[in-house]
């Protein structure tokens, strides 16, 4: 009797092993699916469908960059500015030769209502550092028009003899 317990034991470890190895290997495929749910109800504009999504995306894939970015995007959408601001760095920090992430840092620091110039510049900066040919375009952006004027932009965005 020991021996037919110590077996179905084993076999119920093993059991227990195979869906925890099955669920990891679909994971990256559940993440997937959930980052396309996601990204069609933000384009359909439905942000509670977005947010779960992106939510479950992130939960499955903790270190997808752009998963936070739009996540980010999404909560900033719903007026949750500081979880927004979280969401964008972490982003940007998990990818910082990403240039993606540095200018998508910066428009959320315009965005706000009390735009955050300083922390904008400082992102752009970092973008820059990712890619300088990038310097030339900068200005063109309609998104950082309104830095157009600020002294520190316009050495940023000079051109380099």
């Amino acid at each position: 009797m020991d021996v037919v317990m110590h077996i179905a034991l084993v076999l119920v470890v093993l059991a227990l092993m195979g869906l925890g190895l099955g669920r990891e290997w679909t994971r990256g495929r559940r993440a997937a699916a959930a980052w396309k749910k996601g990204v069609d109800a933000y384009s359909a504009r439905d942000l509670d469908a977005a947010r779960r999504s992106l939510n479950a995306c992130v939960k499955l894939a903790p270190t997808w960059a752009p998963a936070h970015r739009l996540l980010g995007r999404v909560l900033w959408e719903c007026g949750e500015h500081q979880e927004a601001e979280k969401r964008i760095r972490f982003g940007a920090d998990l990818e910082p030769r990403n240039v993606e992430g540095h200018l998508d840092l910066a428009q959320f620091y315009l965005a706000l209502p009390a735009p955050r110039e300083t922390d904008a510049l400082d992102a752009l900066e970092k973008a820059l550092d990712c890619a300088p040919a990038l310097r030339s375009e900068l200005s063109r952006f309609p998104l950082f028009a309104k830095l157009r004027e600020h002294p520190r932009f316009q050495a940023l965005t000079a051109r380099i003899p």
